[in-house]
């Protein structure tokens, strides 16, 4: 599990903005989660997988790329490298989605687990191999660094997730990774003054509904 979501999954997503553009990420990265996570679910758990679910993954993952706009077409000649490092995350994370099923894993103990032998395993590589950063930064930078990515990122979202896991089911959690973009292009509007144009705004529409299909959702018959 430390592995599949621990700092291994956090080097390959963040290595991976080094060759590809931020809307690669998005897509490749949280947009396949939900993707992996049902193809796992189907081979290990033997859940269905029937036309509805994928036609909803389909259109979820069109909407990802209508939402990234004009930066998921720009491309470098290295992109494919931070494309494969963002489909290596997502895959380890819907692995784990659905181990966490499956070893019917108690969600604080696996969190526990996967932050501590985090932090025994990647300590001495980080101060053997890569430049500390944190002592060049201020000590409320750190102290900021510290609430946000470990309390709230890496522990708070991390334990509602996995809490999510047996009440939803893996393929029905992993869907909301795919709002990660949609999130961020919202906050935008009121943090950044940044509104969305019309394909982005499109894009958020499909990524709902497709969310809303892949979870086996019906529509009425006079929405079809």
């Amino acid at each position: 599990m430390t592995i599949l979501a621990g700092w291994v999954f956090n080097m390959l997503l963040m290595t991976g903005f080094q060759f590809a553009p931020a809307a690669h990420g998005a897509v490749f990265g949280p947009g396949t989660m939900p993707m992996f996570t049902a193809i796992f679910a189907w081979i290990i758990l033997g859940e269905s997988l029937t036309p509805w679910r994928i036609g909803g993954l389909v259109v979820l993952m069109t909407g990802l790329v209508m939402l990234g706009g004009g930066g998921f077409f720009e491309s470098t000649p290295e992109a494919w490298k931070g494309d494969l490092l963002f489909l290596s995350a997502a895959m380890f994370w819907g692995l784990f989605t659905v181990l966490i099923r499956h070893w019917k894993v108690d969600p604080l103990y696996a969190v526990s687990v996967v932050a501590l032998l985090s932090m025994v395993s990647f300590t001495p590589l980080y101060f053997l191999f890569f430049e500390p950063a944190m002592f060049r930064a201020s000590i409320l930078n750190n102290v900021f660094q510290l609430f946000y990515q470990g309390v709230l990122v890496g522990g708070a979202a991390v334990i509602m997730f996995t809490i999510a896991i047996p009440v939803l089911g893996p393929a029905r959690t992993a869907l909301f990774m795919a709002m990660v973009p949609v999130f961020g292009t919202l906050l935008g509007i009121p943090i950044l003054g940044e509104l969305p144009g019309l394909i982005e705004s499109a894009g958020i529409v499909l990524v709902i509904l497709g969310m809303l299909a892949a979870m086996g959702l019906r529509f009425p018959a006079q929405f079809r």
